[in-house]
């Protein structure tokens, strides 16, 4: 739980600037998999962190990975959709992904 803590604080921005903005990603996907990973656990339970990733830009990220069917193993498209789901499940943050035009 400290580390997660501590990842939350001070590792979001880091984390979210590895995702993938576009095509022209020359990461690994093994690594994409697992900041997508260790994104999920640190928002899992922590609207705050959830927060801190949206407007870290991590939504429009994840977004992109959810759309590019076959460019990405398939664990790591299950991954992103978890995050996704998990980051829809903060009701409260509805009107911050409005601002971003995401959604269901």
């Amino acid at each position: 739980e400290k580390n997660k803590e501590l990842v939350g604080k001070y590792a979001i921005r880091q984390l979210v600037s590895r995702l993938p903005r576009d095509d022209r990603n020359n990461l690994p996907d093994d690594t994409i998999c697992a900041v997508v990973a260790t994104l999920y656990e640190v928002v899992k339970d922590n609207q705050d962190f959830a927060l801190a990733l949206v407007q870290e830009d991590g939504i429009p990220r994840l977004m992109h990975i959810n759309r590019s069917q076959g460019r990405y193993l398939a664990r790591t498209l299950k991954f992103t959709l978890t995050l996704l789901k998990t980051l829809w499940g903060y009701k409260s943050l509805h009107a911050e992904y409005g601002k971003l035009n995401c959604g269901p």
